[in-house]
Formats: C-alpha cells, sequence, structure tokens
C-alpha cells in the first residue's frame, strides 16, 4: 500500500553529503559486562564514503577478537544522520549510501513516508522465519511530532531475536551538533534544547543491562522526546505564561503573588497604549498557539506509550518459551506517567492564558467603552447646540429675507410723503404706513418654511428606522414637536430666568 508513496517521496528527496553529518554508535553484548567501556562501546563521526563499509564491516571496520571478552551475545548498531529541510526531505548522506541501508535494514515501504509526514507516527511487524513461520525479525518505524522546540527525528531499526543484533538509522534536524541547525532552521536554538545525538548515546553508554532489548532504542526515543518537552515546558511556556499575567496586572498568584502592588484595572487600562495592547494579544494568541501544538505533541507521546505497551506484551507472548528478555516495562510506565503530568500542566498553562485573553478583551472593552461614552456626551452637546441654533435660526431667516428684499432700492417707503408735503424733508416718516405688507408675507412664510422642515424631518426619521429597525430612534433625536423637546425648551427658558433674577 505504501509502495508508491514510498516512490513518489524518494524521487522528491535530495542527496547532500558532507562532513559532520553523519555518525555511527556500536555496543556489543559481552558476558559479565555491565558498563560501556571502549572494549564493548564504540561511537565517531562517519564520511559516506564508509557507510557502506560500516553497514557491512569491512575495512576498519572489522571487529577484533579479543578472548578476555567472551563470545559476542548481540550488539547494537545505530546509524545518526542529520537532516536538512523538510519539503523535500534532504539527507546528510548519497543516495548509494541510502540504498545500502535500506538493503540492510530489509526495504521497510513504510519508512521513508514516515519520515516525511509531520504529524507523528510509528508502526511494527514481525519478519517470520522461513521453517515454522516463528518470529526471527521485529521492524519498527517510529517518526515523532514536528516541532522544533522539542525534536524532529525518526527511527527505523530492526532486531534479530536470534542473534539479538539491532540495527537503526535514525534520521532528524539537531541531531550531532549546531553548526548542522544554523545551516537548516532560521532561527537560533532554544537555549534548553540540546543536540539529540550526543544525548541518545550517553543513554545507551547508561543501558548496559538491557542492550539485549528489542525496545531499548524506541524507549530511549521516548526518554529524550519526554526530558526535551519537559524543558520546554520548564524554561519556555511557563516563564513566557508567567511574564503575560504580571504584565497585565491582575493574577497575583504562584510566582506573581508577592511581586504585585495593588493595581487599579481602570487607570491600567487606560494608561496602555494601542501598540502595547496588540502587542500583549500578539503574545498571548502566540503562546496559545504553541501550547496547543505542544500538548498535540504529548498526546502522542501517550499513543505512543500504549504501541511500546502493545509490543512488549507481543514480545512477551513470543519469548515465554525462549526464557525471555530483560524487561523494560517498568520504564515505560514511568515515562507515560511523566507525559500525562506534563500534558496536565501544559492545559493548566493554556487555561492560564485563556483567562488572560479575556482579560485583556475586557480591557479592550473598557477602554472602547469609555471612548465612546466620552464621543457620545460629546455629540450629544454639540448636537443640543447645533438644534438650539438651526431652530433660531429657522424663525429669524424669513424676516431677515423680507427685511433684505424691502431694504433694496427699487422700494421707496417715502413716496407718499413726498408727495403731500411742500417740504421734501417733511415727508419722512419713522413707520411706513406699508409696514404691515412686511407682517403679512414674512409670517405666512415663516409658517410654510416650518411645516416644510417637518414634513422632511418625518420622512428622515421615517428612512432610518426602516433602516436601523434596531435602533430606537425616538431615544436618541428627539422630535422638534415631541413633549422631550418642549420639556427642553422649558428647562432652559427657566434657567435663563433665574440667571436673570440671580443677576439683577
Amino acid at each position: 500500500m505504501l509502495r508508491l508513496q514510498q516512490q513518489k517521496v524518494l524521487e522528491e528527496c535530495k542527496w547532500t553529503p558532507g562532513e559532520g553529518q553523519l555518525r555511527y554508535i556500536e555496543a556489543l553484548i559481552f558476558p559479565d559486562r555491565k558498563n560501556a567501556t571502549p572494549d564493548n562501546y564504540q561511537e565517531g563521526d562517519l564520511s559516506d564514503e564508509d557507510v557502506i563499509a560500516w553497514l557491512r564491516q569491512t575495512d576498519r571496520f572489522v571487529r577484533p577478537t579479543d578472548s578476555r571478552l567472551g563470545k559476542e551475545e548481540g550488539s547494537i548498531r545505530l546509524l545518526i544522520c542529520e537532516r536538512f529541510g523538510f519539503h523535500p526531505l534532504e539527507f546528510g548522506l548519497s543516495k548509494k549510501s541510502w540504498e545500502a541501508i535500506v538493503e540492510e535494514l530489509g526495504e521497510p515501504t513504510e519508512m521513508l513516508p514516515f519520515f516525511k509526514f509531520n504529524g507523528g507516527g510509528h508502526s511494527y511487524c514481525f519478519r517470520p522465519s522461513a521453517p515454522d513461520q516463528t518470529p526471527e525479525q521485529l521492524v519498527i518505524t517510529i517518526k515523532v511530532p514536528q516541532m522544533y522546540q522539542i525534536a524532529n527525528y525518526g527511527l527505523c531499526l530492526t532486531h534479530s531475536f536470534k542473534t539479538h543484533v539491532t540495527l537503526g538509522f535514525m534520521f532528524g534536524w539537531n541531531m550531532i551538533n549546531d553548526e548542522n541547525w544554523k545551516r537548516c532552521m532560521n532561527t537560533e536554538r532554544p537555549r534548553h534544547l540540546e543536540p539529540h545525538g550526543p544525548r541518545i548515546s550517553d543513554l545507551i553508554q547508561k543501558e548496559v543491562p538491557n542492550w539485549r532489548h528489542p525496545l531499548l532504542l524506541p524507549v530511549i526515543l521516548l526518554e529524550d522526546h519526554v526530558y526535551n518537552a519537559d524543558r520546554y515546558k520548564g524554561f519556555d511556556l511557563s516563564p513566557r505564561a508567567t511574564n503575560l499575567e504580571k504584565q497585565l496586572g491582575v493574577t497575583k498568584a504562584g510566582r506573581n503573588v508577592g511581586s504585585l502592588k495593588p493595581l487599579d484595572f481602570g487607570a491600567r487600562s487606560q494608561n496602555m497604549t494601542v501598540e502595547k495592547r496588540f502587542e500583549i494579544i500578539t503574545d498571548i494568541n502566540t503562546t496559545v498557539t504553541e501550547v496547543v501544538t505542544f500538548t498535540g505533541n504529548l498526546r502522542w507521546d501517550n499513543r505512543y506509550c500504549q504501541f511500546l505497551r502493545d509490543i512488549s506484551k507481543d514480545i512477551r507472548e513470543f519469548k515465554s518459551t525462549q526464557g525471555g528478555e530483560p524487561k523494560l516495562e517498568n520504564t515505560i510506565e514511568t515515562l507515560a506517567t511523566l507525559v500525562v503530568s506534563i500534558l496536565e500542566h501544559a492545559e493548566a498553562i493554556k487555561a492560564r492564558l485563556d483567562i488572560q485573553l479575556d482579560v485583556l478583551y475586557n480591557l479592550v472593552a473598557q477602554v472602547d467603552s469609555n471612548v465612546n461614552s466620552t464621543i457620545a456626551a460629546t455629540t450629544g452637546l454639540d448636537s443640543v447646540a447645533m438644534k438650539a441654533l438651526a431652530f433660531v435660526t429657522t424663525i429669524f431667516l424669513p424676516p431677515t429675507f423680507i427685511a433684505t428684499l424691502f431694504s433694496m432700492s427699487m422700494f421707496d417707503w417715502q413716496a407718499d410723503g413726498k408727495a403731500q408735503s411742500p417740504n421734501p424733508n417733511e415727508g419722512s416718516k419713522v413707520v411706513s404706513r406699508h409696514f404691515w405688507i412686511y407682517w403679512m408675507i414674512s409670517v405666512p412664510l415663516t409658517i410654510v418654511v416650518l411645516l416644510t422642515w417637518r414634513t422632511w424631518w418625518h420622512r428622515e426619521k421615517n428612512h432610518y428606522r426602516q433602516k436601523y429597525p434596531h435602533v430606537k430612534l425616538d431615544n436618541i433625536v428627539p422630535d422638534m414637536g415631541s413633549n422631550v423637546f418642549n420639556r427642553r425648551i422649558k428647562k432652559m427658558w427657566e434657567r435663563k430666568k433665574t440667571e436673570d433674577i440671580e443677576l439683577n
């Protein structure tokens, strides 16, 4: 089923052999050897030209016999390869060396697709012997979920139950040294993260009694993954969450219990700039996203623990009639407990960040509410002033227009007086007898203007009421003829009379 995908990934792969990109580990099992010494443990850098010789144990990799050590009872042979890039896969070796590795491992079809997969996966199978179909080899392929703060590597191994030889190939980022990290990553290596290869070597050296166990390398991979996850949680996520709580200043718990002074949340919300709020929101969302990815990795660790339990159960059933193997069940259960503990802590961090995000949103809402209230009060005050001016202008505009019109030179209001008096100066009058014409025209015209304005007002009000049915316009904009507006005018008049009395 996976051969087509394997071929497609193989065609896309890049091969970039070079110095410092391959490393080998050999642990030889001898009777009565309880510690790793130069006699039974070797490791070192490997060039691409020497890969085939190392796999076939020829040339300088031929093992010398030493009668002092006794008969060799098995071995662990692990080849570690640095990874460059993600898509496509880029190996720190040549295609020829890769084909030799695949051949020695028995051509597992799932290895390349798993190495390319960024979500994590694992599989195992038993290869039976020809005569009696009893399991002769165990094949395990593992790929951890991709998260550069923890790990991104894969492991494929075969273990022979007859010779007790484990041959493994490990491939991933940050495997050997910092130089390779700088080459393949665009960011600095986190201070909590160590190269995986040296630490895996140390773990193998400390587990001499379990070198015969087929699950030693998979359990070491789990231990390294859990170790880096715990360091990432302790050195990165937890301090970042505490620092964000400290910046907002509304949580006095944990490490912040004695570091904060009583704060006025309202004053703090008003003094926080828009740029600062945006920066904190960005930091919280970034940290929450990383916590979500982190918890996904820990859930994979949980499934991986169950995967190891299943293999261990199958091995016990198979080896029960053949004397058994060293046990790693207690180590698996201990690591499973640590995974659950770290997962619960990560979920607690996410819950704390969610609380801080809610607090920040409330802070933003409070600021926006204060701004909106200020704008509304200012707008309302301006609106009242403009309405008063508009009302006064509406009343005086028609008489002003008529007065201006009648003051033009085309009207001569003193024409009758000049005609009847022999002295032209006696014909001047203070009030013309035609003054009634002014009122007869201006008053009806004012009434017509008011009626026209009121008709237009109601039409626009109905238009906005239909356009915004959820808004109660009567509570926002008082009708110029309504009781509300009349009461306002009455209050303004009474206030004016009171001020006049006090001045007098």
